[in-house]
């Protein structure tokens, strides 16, 4: 690939870039009620291809009028806004994206990603791409896009209206005009899939992925993957947390799914791993609640982190095996401010340091 279209891959997708931040703020949080369009937007499964070997979906209008979010991102960027210069809080994340994009982050409703992984990944990176739903018109994505780098070049693909850099490489990123605010961006082959399937000339998303990710929970953020048939998967004896455990089980995990959502003043985070029969995911079971069972003992002193591991647990249905972590607004608040302490002294205690590591486990899923 050529310097320039190199150096402006991401923001070549600067609508995607923008649903990636409002996944991270979710994620943490830092959404808050800006006024979004319609929250009952549902993933966009039939305009994923069959080929797609992960797919995930963020409900960002759904986030932005969650007041539980808006409150444990708050207490985010106040404790980070001790050691950076970034917004301190939720309207000050929008108003920077809004002021670095010309794009209004209450426009944006949803996204629905895919993608798969590169046959060799010492050799590519493989082919993704997002459908994205929002009110903006062609006109302002557009005009932001050639605000961060420069001029694009239109085209088509077939009756559907695409932009691009100009490039000599064949897979260079490229942004399509779908209609009524929905746009797919990605890599180009990616993109130009959607259209075939919008159009009935491909097959859309069917199978075990389509059906693991349907089986998620509900929540704003949603996720199915299938995992490749020669995982780089540990085996045998592995050191879980200064103990050796047996993790070999995991190599019969076939796909992974999760959610995350808030009800009724908590938050929770869901992952599930579907294992090729019964026996294994008894396994699978067998190893997360060994793991669990170790970071209990570490915790049995340190109330901070058996508060953490008293908010998950583990269960399994058939051939499921799930992990939750549910917990309320409060106590992840008083979660978030102990990483941030931990992360300014640089070192704690052993307790302390547990806690804080725990604690992140579930919330980062």
């Amino acid at each position: 690939m050529t310097g320039r279209p190199r150096s402006t891959r991401r923001l070549a997708l600067l609508a995607v870039a923008l649903s990636a931040l409002l996944v991270t703020a979710g994620c943490l949080g830092s959404v808050g009620n800006l006024g979004a369009n319609d929250t009952s937007a549902e993933p966009q499964l039939d305009s994923i291809p069959a080929s797609a070997e992960y797919v995930s979906y963020v409900d960002a209008a759904g986030m932005a009028d969650d007041e539980s979010l808006r409150s444990i991102a708050n207490t985010a960027m106040e404790a980070s806004g001790e050691y950076d210069d970034g917004p301190t809080d939720v309207d000050g994340v929008f108003d920077q994206a809004e002021n670095d994009s010309d794009l209004d982050p209450s426009k944006f409703d949803t996204m629905t990603a895919f993608g798969t992984a590169p046959e060799n990944p010492m050799e590519g990176e493989g082919s993704a791409a997002a459908v994205l739903a929002t009110s903006y018109t062609e006109d302002e994505v557009v005009a932001a896009i050639e605000k961060q780098d420069g001029e694009l070049t239109e085209e088509t693909y077939g009756d559907t209206t695409l932009y691009a850099y100009e490039s000599d490489e064949d897979d260079v990123s490229v942004l399509a005009v779908l209609g009524d605010g929905t746009f797919a961006a990605g890599d180009r082959s990616a993109v130009e899939s959607v259209i075939d399937v919008r159009n009935g000339d491909a097959d859309a998303l069917n199978g075990d992925l389509k059906a693991t990710f349907e089986d998620t929970e509900d929540g704003y953020v949603r996720f199915a993957m299938a995992m490749p048939s020669e995982a780089d998967v540990p085996s045998g004896e592995q050191s879980v947390v200064g103990n050796q455990m047996d993790v070999s089980a995991l190599g019969n995990v076939t796909h992974v799914s999760g959610s995350f959502a808030t009800s009724d003043g908590n938050v929770t985070t869901t992952m599930s791993l579907v294992a090729a029969s019964e026996g294994d995911a008894t396994e699978v079971y067998n190893a997360f609640d060994g793991v669990l069972s170790l970071y209990a003992s570490m915790g049995e002193e340190d109330s901070a982190t058996q508060s953490v591991l008293d908010a998950v647990s583990v269960s399994q249905d058939g051939e499921t095996v799930t992990v939750t972590h549910t917990d309320t607004v409060e106590n992840v608040e008083s979660q978030v401010e102990a990483f941030y302490d931990t992360e300014q002294t640089g070192y704690g205690s052993g307790s302390n340091s547990t806690s804080a590591s725990v604690a992140t486990i579930p919330a980062g899923e």
